[in-house]
C-alpha cells in the first residue's frame, strides 16, 4: 500500500517556519559575519512582495535578547504562539489574562512590526470551564 499523506500548505508553511526559528535559535553562537553577504528575510521576501514572519512566545522574546534581535532582524510580522488562544487567555470563567498578548503586541508596535493575531478557539487549548 503507498502512502497517500497529503501535505497541505499550512502544515508545509507551519514546518518552515519551525525549521527556520530553531535555525535561528540554534545560529545564536554563529558569527553573524558569516551572514553578512545575506540580505535579511524580511528583505529578501519585500522584493518578491511577500511578508515574511514567524510564531513566538512571549518568554522567547522577553528571555533572550539575542533571540528578539534576530527576530527582528529577519522578520517583518509576528504572529504570538499561544498569547491569544482561549485557554491562556481566559484561564477560567472569572479571570482573563491578556498580558502575555498584550506584551508581543507592544513589542511589535515598538518595533514597527506587523501583527497577527492567532487562533482563538482551538480544541487542544480550551479551558476546562469553557462553554463556548
Amino acid at each position: 500500500m503507498g502512502n497517500n499523506r497529503r501535505i497541505t500548505r499550512r502544515t508545509f508553511l507551519s514546518y518552515g517556519n519551525t525549521l527556520i526559528l530553531s535555525t535561528l535559535a540554534l545560529s545564536k553562537g554563529i558569527s553573524t559575519s558569516v551572514f553578512a553577504d545575506e540580505a535579511p528575510l524580511r528583505e529578501r521576501a519585500a522584493a518578491k512582495g511577500l511578508i515574511y514572519g514567524g510564531e513566538v512566545n512571549q518568554d522567547h522574546i522577553a528571555k533572550d535578547a539575542a533571540f528578539a534581535a534576530r527576530f527582528l532582524e529577519e522578520c517583518a510580522i509576528l504572529v504570538p504562539g499561544n498569547e491569544l488562544k482561549m485557554g491562556p487567555l481566559r484561564p477560567n470563567q472569572s479571570t482573563f489574562n491578556f498580558a502575555p498578548g498584550d506584551f508581543l503586541f507592544e513589542f511589535a508596535r515598538t518595533n514597527k512590526l506587523l501583527f497577527r493575531g492567532h487562533t482563538l478557539v482551538w480544541h487542544n487549548q480550551l479551558p476546562s470551564t469553557s462553554s463556548i
